[in-house]
């Protein structure tokens, strides 16, 4: 598994987001403000998961620290938020991690 060096970051989001035609990988809407999204906790922590819109990494972050704050197990969080949990598992991110 290769991991991104920190020079490398911006160049693999812009063709990743030009590869999801410029689009948010979670809300489908254009992507003005682009944040390579990666995982945070185990058992995907550090893989990219896609582009997203900052609104949605906001949002994706909120619901990822209400999971710990409340100690919900991944899969009761993964069966009430499918939505979200398909950028964790899907195929289109690939096997490269993102920076520390």
């Amino acid at each position: 598994m290769k991991r991104l060096k920190q020079s490398e970051v911006k160049a693999y989001r812009e063709q990743m987001l030009k590869d999801q035609d410029g689009k948010c990988a979670f809300c489908g809407q254009d992507c003005k403000k682009p944040c390579l999204d990666h995982a945070h906790m185990e058992p995907y922590k550090d893989k990219i998961r896609g582009v997203i819109c900052n609104w949605c990494n906001i949002a994706i972050g909120k619901l990822e620290n209400a999971r710990v704050r409340t100690g919900t197990d991944w899969q009761s969080f993964y069966h009430s938020f499918p939505e979200v949990c398909l950028l964790y598992t899907s195929d289109a991110a690939d096997d490269m991690q993102c920076v520390d």
